[in-house]
């Protein structure tokens, strides 16, 4: 392995560097998985919420004077404002679990029923 050194008229020489090796490699890769894992259960999140029924996909719903996260989607993004989102919390019993919006009355979510596919 080649050192930086100091040649004889005292000037700094850098040492010679053949590329970045397997650890650096390695390394940005294993930092960069967290972020794209994180990416896509965040994406997963917004697409629940904009398809919520309850609260239209603002991910709150007014419950008095009040802004309450809603029950259905989980209320995780403030489409209404980062105001209405953190005053949604002055009160206790808001928000819920994350669960997948229900379907509609009359709408169909499965695309393969059987009168879907040609005879």
């Amino acid at each position: 392995m080649a050192y930086a050194s100091i040649d004889e008229h005292g000037k700094y020489v850098p040492s010679p560097m053949d590329g970045p090796g397997w650890e650096i490699w390695f390394g940005s890769i294993v930092g960069v998985i967290p972020f794209i894992i994180a990416s896509y259960e965040f994406g997963k999140r917004i697409v629940i919420q904009r398809r919520c029924a309850v609260c239209g996909g603002k991910g709150l719903v007014k419950k008095g004077k009040y802004w309450k996260k809603c029950t259905q989607c989980g209320g995780m993004l403030p489409w209404l404002g980062w105001r209405a989102f953190w005053f949604s919390n002055l009160r206790p019993g808001n928000g819920g679990p994350l669960l997948q919006p229900r379907p509609a009355a009359g709408e169909r979510t499965n695309t393969t029923d059987s009168d879907d596919i040609p005879s």
